[in-house]
């Protein structure tokens, strides 16, 4: 798992656009995902809406499916 502090670093490895980038992706048989204070407010509970709205079990299903 590659967590990336930056969206534009994020979306250069990825070759997204930075703008429409998503949380996390699985590409190139690793999960990357992007820190979680960046798409996070300040006033919120980072913990709780990432345990919940976070994209770790999402990419983790795209790698064992890729492996299967």
């Amino acid at each position: 798992i590659v967590i990336y502090n930056s969206k534009k670093k994020f979306a250069d490895i990825l070759l997204i656009d930075e703008k429409n980038s998503p949380m996390g992706a699985y590409y190139g048989g690793f999960i990357n995902i992007l820190n979680p204070e960046s798409w996070i407010e300040k006033d919120e509970d980072i913990i709780e809406r990432f345990m919940n709205e976070g994209p770790v079990v999402h990419e983790i299903t795209h790698l064992v499916l890729d492996k299967k």
